[in-house]
């Protein structure tokens, strides 16, 4: 008999099985969790697939932060701005707008 690792979806309990069903019970919350069974081949395939969506996400994760950084700058360039327009602002409250 061969000993399976099984995580529940429910609760994320993680434990090995040993019995034989196609669905086991999680001893933390009584969830059913089905038992698959993994050839080396399959978990190959797996860890490819995982790595592959990892990869994808890290990109993601790149793009957003380089997204980030173009918005922070893009604040601090208008955030001065808005410094220069207020000071431009109290050097012009002098101005007799009714003389115009």
């Amino acid at each position: 008999m061969s000993t399976t690792v099984l995580a529940c979806p429910k609760c994320a309990k993680v434990w090995p099985y040993g019995g034989n069903a196609d669905r086991a019970t999680c001893p933390n919350c009584k969830g059913k969790v089905p038992v698959e069974r993994f050839s080396v081949e399959k978990l190959d395939d797996v860890v490819v697939q995982l790595r592959e969506q990892m990869d994808e996400l890290q990109e993601g994760a790149d793009r957003r932060l380089e997204v980030y950084g173009d918005m922070k700058q893009r604040i601090v360039e208008l955030e001065k701005r808005i410094d220069e327009l207020e000071a431009d602002a109290d050097d012009n409250s002098g101005f007799d707008f009714d003389s115009v």
